[in-house]
């Protein structure tokens, strides 16, 4: 950029944060207000600063994540949201969201949870790499007694006879979280492969298939009801599965193998979860 008429000093560059910088073409300096105003940005008195644009909270969001892309109406990415899609309307993840993808309304990844994929509207992303799809508000007409259904992935190795849970996405003490005051029912495929072990044999397998229910409470206390557990096929011993509580607020599959067999095993659970205002008790 020239000089203007009657001025030793012009723009050099704007900064990320609407910060206009000034040089004389030799040296950094800052501006006055006239010359400010005379290159045609705006003075901030308060600050005595040159800004080409006042940043908003939104904006600075956006550029501390670069890696980000929102679109829609009244969507809010809270601190730490990175490399994730947001579109639709009045969607939020609570922070430290990374890898996510929204598409709706009304949905919200709950801080910490990663990898989540939630579409339709109102549902709640509360596991890791959960997929969601949420049931709706009634037509708008009430959101206190919201469905929504959803798909995770469990884990887990094991080299004796010792119960283990299986975890979320195979990462250590992650389960299955509840919400309280919901019925959960639940659906799953259970994979057993013996892959080891001085009485394994590799590609020995079993594969399970169970349905049941949980009730949870106000107080996140749990009745589960199993309502079958049935083996769809094997190749040597079957191994035994459960549906337990792992501590307050969170289930698992806990799963049993054999002395001196390496056993890798894997579950998909399909939820099915209806949560209340109400009190349940």
């Amino acid at each position: 950029m020239e000089f203007k008429k009657d001025f030793k000093i012009k723009p050099k560059e704007v900064n990320p944060n609407g910060l206009v910088e000034f040089t004389d073409g030799t040296n950094d300096v800052v501006p006055n207000q006239l010359a400010c105003e005379a290159y045609g940005y705006k003075y901030d008195t308060q600050t005595g600063t040159c800004m080409s644009f006042i940043p908003t909270s939104k904006l600075d969001t956006q550029l501390k994540e670069p890696s980000n892309t929102i679109k829609g109406v009244s969507n809010t990415t809270n601190k730490g949201t990175s490399r994730s899609i947001i579109n639709g309307t009045q969607n939020t993840t609570k922070g430290f969201n990374e890898n996510c993808l929204v598409s709706g309304n009304n949905n919200t990844i709950n801080n910490g949870i990663n990898n989540a994929t939630i579409i339709g509207e109102y549902g709640r992303g509360i596991r890791q790499g959960e997929f969601v799809v949420g049931g709706g508000a009634n037509g708008g007409r009430n959101t206190d007694n919201v469905p929504q259904f959803s798909v995770v992935q469990l884990s887990t190795s094991t080299t004796d006879n010792t119960p283990a849970n299986l975890t979320v996405n195979g990462i250590s003490n992650e389960y299955i979280n509840l919400q309280n005051n919901s019925i959960l029912g639940f659906e799953a495929f259970i994979t057993r492969l013996e892959v080891g072990g001085s009485s394994g044999t590799i590609g020995n397998f079993s594969y399970r298939h169970m349905k049941g229910v949980v009730r949870v409470e106000n107080n996140h206390g749990t009745t589960i009801t199993t309502f079958n557990s049935r083996i769809i096929g094997k190749l040597g011993s079957n191994g035994t599965v459960s549906v337990v509580d792992v501590a307050t607020g969170t289930l698992s599959l806990q799963v049993t193998g054999a002395n001196n067999v390496n056993n890798s095993w894997s579950a998909v659970v399909y939820l099915h979860e209806l949560k209340t205002n109400a009190t349940i008790s």
